[in-house]
């Protein structure tokens, strides 16, 4: 988002959704993100970690949700690109 997405990202947002595995749509998401490295004890490691993406890349997609903009932006973990 190019720099001008610089909203916190809600803790809540993190804990109760990206890292919980029980979520019905963060589950997904929240295994890669464990698979990574990341854990619900350092969520605030994850959350400036995406803070810091969305702040130097452009969303691959955005929609208008009851919540708010949401926005989808593509990770890549350059450790494992050869």
């Amino acid at each position: 988002m190019g720099g001008i997405f610089l909203s916190p990202v809600p803790d809540d947002k993190i804990i109760k959704y990206l890292m919980n595995l029980a979520h019905i749509e963060g589950g997904p998401k929240a295994r890669f993100f464990i698979g990574h490295g990341y854990t619900v004890a350092d969520w605030w490691r994850r959350a400036s970690d995406l803070l810091a993406h969305v702040q130097t890349h452009d969303a691959a997609s955005s929609r208008h949700t009851v919540d708010g903009m949401s926005y989808a932006v593509v990770w890549v973990d350059w450790r494992n690109v050869n």
